[in-house]
């Protein structure tokens, strides 16, 4: 159950829904804990590590096939 929490909560789709949106929902919509700026703010840093991480990943597999 944790490794598909951890899977989840690291999707850029979860990770977006964390920036624009105002409340956490549980399991029946809920709403149930509003989203502070801090939370917000490490979903956005955490996007930038992501797609930073692709990016390089990108340019080491283009570096490979030149």
């Amino acid at each position: 159950m944790r490794d598909a929490l951890t899977y989840y909560t690291s999707s850029i789709h979860y990770l977006k829904a964390v920036i624009n949106g105002t409340h956490r929902h549980d399991l029946k919509g809920q709403q149930v804990q509003e989203i502070t700026q801090e939370q917000k703010d490490f979903a956005h840093d955490k996007i930038e590590k992501i797609l930073q991480s692709i990016k390089t990943k990108k340019q080491h597999k283009n570096k490979s096939f030149s």
